[in-house]
Order: structure tokens, then sequence, then C-alpha cells
């Protein structure tokens, strides 16, 4: 027994170890990037979530449809200084107590409740979301996105915008996954390798994004 509790505390040890060393990379990681986050560009963009034909045949409650408002007038910002960016929710200064929570409910459905950071000096990304008051952070490559460039091409907010295609693992409200299919158009004469959330590594700006067919859009104002 005394085997046993020796080690679930050297487990417990290493577990904080591992999580202090994350929560330290992020804190570290944010510092870094915020040092020239005031210099550089913005982008805006607007979301929209798109009903399945079943979703529009179906009545919805009065709690569903301050949801679907607060998406429609939900605006995203990316920040970037040219090697580095950030992609997040803009803030509104004043907000009712009702409004926040289905504020907070749209941006869960949307996978939204998070700041995404990106870099491309070290290629990676780390997405930082925020629990019980600390933040922790998932961190991939960006590299790890592999884009598939196409030769079609649309014109979008006045720039010629090529199509890219990638694939990436999604997991519905039933714990079902599927692989869904992401949508870019990204602009080569704005040389910024950023999108929304952790989409990048393109050569050029995206400026508009869909991930999945009948899911969530993604467009520059």
């Amino acid at each position: 027994m005394f085997a046993l509790i020796r080690m679930w505390v050297f487990f417990k040890k290493k577990a904080m170890k591992k999580l202090l060393i994350i929560l330290f990379t992020v804190f570290i990681f944010i510092s870094w990037f915020t040092l020239d986050e005031s210099k550089g560009y913005e982008v805006e963009y607007r979301v929209e979530l798109k009903n399945s034909p079943s979703e529009n045949s179906k009545p919805r409650s009065s709690a569903i449809l301050k949801v679907r408002e607060q998406i429609d007038n939900l605006r995203l910002i990316l920040k970037s200084s040219g090697q580095r960016g950030v992609f997040k929710v803009l803030e509104e200064m004043s907000i009712s107590h009702n409004d926040r929570l289905m504020k907070r409910i749209a941006l869960s459905a949307l996978n939204l409740n998070s700041d995404f950071y990106s870099s491309v000096a070290s290629n990676e990304s780390i997405r930082v979301k925020e629990f019980d008051g600390v933040k922790y952070g998932i961190k991939s490559q960006m590299s790890d996105i592999q884009w598939n460039l196409t030769s079609e091409k649309k014109v979008v907010s006045g720039y010629t915008c090529y199509k890219a295609l990638t694939t990436t693992k999604f997991t519905d409200r039933k714990g079902q996954t599927s692989n869904i299919e992401i949508i870019a158009w990204y602009a080569p004469t704005l040389s910024l390798p950023f999108g929304p959330k952790n989409y990048g590594g393109l050569p050029g700006l995206i400026l508009e994004l869909h991930e999945g067919e009948d899911r969530i859009s993604y467009y520059v104002e």
C-alpha cells in the first residue's frame, strides 16, 4: 500500500511539473509575442455558421436564436507583426450578463473559446485556453497542416486569391470523429502566412476560410 502511495505521489509530482512547464511555456510565448504586437497589421473577420437542411426545418427555441444572434455579431481579429500572428475574439466593452452567457456558448460551439498564437520563426502554433482562471496551451507545428495548392482563383475583397485545400479531424457533440475538408482562399500579394484560428503556412494571408462544406466560414471584413 505504501508503495502505491509513493507511486501516486511520484506521478502526481511528475504531472504537476509537466503542467508547470506548459504554463511557463505559455507565459513566455505570450510575453515574447506581445513585444511587437502593437507594430504590424490588423485584419478583422466575421464568422458564419451554416445550417444543414434538417436543421432549417426544425423550430428553434429562444435560447438557440440568441446564441445564433451572438454568432452573427462575433468579430474576430488577426494581429501580425509579419513573423508572428495572434487570432482572437474582439471583446465588447459593455454586454449584459445574459448576452455574455450566450456568447460563451456560441464561442464553445464554434471552438473559438481560445486565443491562437503562431510564429513563423519557430514554426509553432499554440492554442491558449483558460480554465478556472488558469491559462494553458496546446502546441502544434505550423507545418503540420499539409495544404494542397490549386490554380483555382477568385477575387475576395479586391484581392486575387487562390484556393488551398486540407483536411482535419472533427469531433461532434456525440463524440464521433470524422475528417472535414478545409478550404482556404489566400492572397499572395498580402505576404502574411496567417489566417483564422491556427490555419496558416500558406504563401499569403487567408481572406476566406471554410471549415466543412456546411459548417463554419470566416470572411474578412
